[in-house]
């Protein structure tokens, strides 16, 4: 009994406190393995109001047409008719989408071990590191990170976010689209921005505590250190990549060069 009337007084408390997040439908909507996870579950820990969704597709495009053959299919299509019934039931609440970008090598390593089933046939506890390496390298693709942004939200939202600038030293911008808020944040500095763009976007004061959803959290961290320590490229071709509109819109230039020497190969 006296369990449940705290209870009942913490959620009065915490819907006074942050009564900014009610009569929103709140999508952290974004690639995968961008820090989405972390801001997900920051933001579920202060609204009692059920209203914030964690997704990555929400077009046609893709949950009709190129998730069809993946084995990501059903539980990106039922991530995605949460949020349409959602939205169909409160229609009067105003959509905040929240949606971040990270570096393309460092997304896709980290995808690579959260997702090791689309690169490898066993358990990824079971290979080598040089095996590892040599399926990863065979299989990487960075067309996904890259056009994520015209390919899936430009085609879901009607929002061109590369038609607007970016505040790429504060490394988060805010815009509306219709009767849409965006807040677009870089996770490279996330910690450093987090409550302030969480303070200027709903106007209540929302701390970055938990990690969540990282590789180096579990059991396969000393598999992922190895990788990250092996998996480098050549610097000319990070140069190349690292001209994409996705990066260059949203990273400053020391910070280019700081993830090529990150992640080139030592002659």
């Amino acid at each position: 009994m006296r369990n449940r009337i705290v209870n009942k007084v913490k959620r009065i408390c915490k819907s006074f406190v942050f009564r900014n997040l009610k009569n929103k439908t709140i999508l952290v909507y974004t690639l995968g393995k961008v820090g989405s996870s972390t801001v997900y579950s920051q933001l579920k820990r202060y609204s009692i109001w059920n209203n914030v969704f964690h997704v990555h597709f929400l077009s046609d495009n893709w949950l009709k047409i190129k998730l069809k053959e993946t084995n990501h299919f059903k539980a990106n299509n039922a991530a995605a008719n949460k949020v349409f019934s959602y939205i169909d039931q409160n229609p009067n609440n105003v959509t905040h989408i929240i949606t971040l970008v990270r570096e393309p090598v460092s997304r896709e390593l980290s995808n690579f071990m959260q997702n090791p089933n689309d690169f490898v046939d066993n358990d990824i506890l079971s290979y080598t590191t040089e095996d590892l390496k040599k399926a990863y390298l065979n299989k990487l693709d960075y067309d996904y990170t890259l056009q994520w942004f015209d390919s899936e939200f430009k085609s879901y939202t009607g929002f061109d976010v590369y038609a607007q600038p970016f505040d790429k030293e504060k490394g988060y911008s805010i815009y509306e689209h219709n009767a849409t808020k965006i807040l677009v944040m870089k996770l490279e500095t996330l910690d450093a921005c987090f409550e302030e763009a969480m303070k200027t976007f709903f106007g209540t004061n929302i701390k970055l505590n938990v990690v969540a959803n990282q590789s180096e959290n579990k059991s396969i961290s000393s598999i992922y250190k190895a990788l990250k320590k092996e998996i480098k490229f050549p610097e000319d071709d990070l140069k190349a990549l690292y001209t994409n509109t996705y990066v260059t819109h949203f990273y400053t230039e020391n910070e280019i060069t700081s993830f090529i020497d990150k992640h080139r190969a030592i002659r």
